[in-house]
């Protein structure tokens, strides 16, 4: 995390994250700006916030390659919402790379490897691309660097 988390700084720091984000909202895809944006996808206790949710599922997936076109991997991440009335869905289009690191939970009341999604970040990446990092549980982090993405509430 590069600007909604700081070592000096205890907690959230969102005020730091949108003054960031002010100065790169323009290298990002629409969709993108406007979903890293959206206070709802950060308030602590909205529906449709990422914080507190769960993963689900992590599924990646690779095309061939043919003579017209190359490879593409495309992740798509499923999460229990933190209300437990929804399922949202982040699907990463055109992966160049990504990290996924479970820890130990040791702040969690069930035993799970993840945890529960303590905050996340937009930022832009090379090439025109960006980059979209979740901190998970005490040391989890997912990190995935793509040319765009795209957020679906599905309610259960």
């Amino acid at each position: 995390m590069r600007y909604i988390v700081s070592p000096e700084k205890d907690g959230i720091q969102y005020g730091d994250y949108l003054a960031a984000l002010d100065g790169f909202r323009d290298d990002l895809p629409e969709e993108v700006a406007k979903f890293a944006a959206d206070e709802e996808r950060f308030t602590l206790s909205n529906a449709k916030s990422l914080h507190d949710a769960w993963i689900e599922r992590i599924e990646v997936t690779e095309s061939r390659s043919t003579t017209e076109t190359p490879s593409e991997i495309r992740i798509t991440l499923t999460l229990l919402g933190q209300m437990y009335d929804r399922r949202v869905i982040l699907t990463y289009e055109n992966v160049t790379s990504y990290a996924i690191t479970g820890g130990n939970n040791r702040s969690a009341t069930t035993d799970t490897l993840h945890g529960d999604i303590f905050t996340h970040e937009v930022r832009p990446a090379e090439g025109g691309r960006v980059t979209h990092e979740i901190a998970i549980g005490d040391d989890g982090c997912l990190e995935v660097t793509c040319r765009t993405f795209n957020v679906e509430d599905r309610l259960n």
